[in-house]
């Protein structure tokens, strides 16, 4: 198995996490003679395209008693630092009030005015669904048909291939009633008869209810702050690390590019390493030419000292962080959607760095052997 697949490997582990809290599917059950009693021009006044400084989304309006809201995931909004809402008409909304779910990947943002669509709590296994959202962020609404394969506590899975852009999405039944939120894709493996995984194959797709939701008020501004810039921070780090495993195990002896890192004890890693990698270079040089001088067993010793000591402070590195992760995790007025959302860039970073720890061993017995067999 390549390395690419090999940490793939280790973000579905940290990925599959997610269904951890699940519960026993329902029993299956079929609106399957149902036939679909709402069309698109039903509901497309309802349907909100999300657009933020880093990302495309989707939303969708709803009336709740004699208040208005736009439904979306938290995920779309969190670390922006400016959000646009319209409708696919082309009309621009204004939120007045944010408030956030407490456990779920989910908002709702007040609005003024009347109308939108209605939620249902009628959610069994084997009923059709159809997800209506932003699919790809090309501004353009889909129709996507599926039905529900599985019930969860808090979620349900859909057969209905949304995409990028579709997070936010009204998942509606037959009747156009929403049943949840279009949220999250898993894509995970098959194993083939050589142990190696087969990837892309088998992706499932995640929509969190809305009823029983744990509505909080937040200052959204204060609130985006806090918790949206520091996921920010700790996913443009944990990016960058990835992007230098990746160069890292396909070449171990291979310099790798620093310009683009942007978190300085990173990039002081890797020009320590670059140093070594010219070391060693100018050493083999020397062997290739038969022009070795006395004392290069000495200079290899130092090499493979040095190599030894930078895969510690690779460690170091991702321990850092990750202490860094667990004492934001520790802060009495967190959620608990955003603990969980903590401790999967946590999961992350540990994955990294015991990879990252195995194929470093790997490589630094390597150069020991060549300390005796050049």
């Amino acid at each position: 198995m390549n390395a690419l697949l090999k940490l793939q490997s280790l973000w579905f582990f940290v990925g599959i996490m997610l269904l951890a809290t699940s519960v026993s599917p329902a029993k299956p059950h079929s609106n399957s003679n149902v036939d679909k009693t709402f069309g698109f021009d039903d509901v497309k006044d309802s349907l909100v395209l999300i657009q933020t400084d880093n990302a495309v989304g989707s939303g969708f309006i709803i009336q709740d008693g004699d208040q208005r809201y736009i439904i979306t995931n938290q995920h779309v909004i969190l670390g922006s630092n400016s959000i646009r809402f319209r409708t696919i008409s082309g009309i621009e909304l204004k939120p007045v009030k944010v408030e956030v779910s407490q456990a779920r990947d989910i908002a709702r943002l007040q609005i003024r005015g009347s109308g939108g669509v209605k939620i249902s709590s009628d959610i069994q296994q084997g009923y059709k669904i159809t997800v209506l959202g932003n699919s790809q962020g090309m501004g353009v609404v889909t129709w996507l048909d599926g039905t529900i394969s599985e019930v969860l506590k808090d979620r349900f899975e859909v057969t209905a291939g949304f995409v990028q852009g579709n997070s936010g999405s009204p998942v509606f039944d037959p009747h156009g009633n929403v049943l949840g939120v279009a949220s999250y894709v898993l894509i995970y493996s098959e194993t083939t008869t050589d142990g190696d995984a087969k990837w892309g194959s088998l992706p499932r797709r995640f929509a969190y209810q809305l009823e029983g939701v744990k509505w909080q008020s937040v200052s959204w501004k204060a609130y985006n702050k806090k918790y949206g810039m520091t996921l920010n921070q700790i996913d443009e780090f944990n990016d960058q690390l990835f992007d230098v495993v990746i160069k890292w195990s396909e070449n171990p002896y291979g310099k790798i590019l620093s310009e683009d890192i942007d978190n300085r004890d990173l990039k002081k890693w890797v020009e320590k390493h670059n140093s070594i990698i010219n070391r060693l270079d100018r050493m083999r040089y020397s062997w290739k030419l038969g022009s070795q001088s006395w004392g290069e067993d000495k200079k290899l010793d130092i090499i493979i000292d040095d190599t030894r000591e930078n895969r510690s402070a690779f460690t170091k590195l991702c321990d850092d962080k990750i202490r860094f992760i667990d004492m934001f995790q520790n802060q009495r007025d967190n959620t608990v959607f955003i603990n969980n959302e903590l401790e999967k860039r946590a999961d992350e970073l540990k994955a990294l760095s015991d990879y990252a720890q195995k194929f470093s061993r790997a490589c630094n017995q390597e150069l020991i052997r060549l300390r005796f067999f050049r």
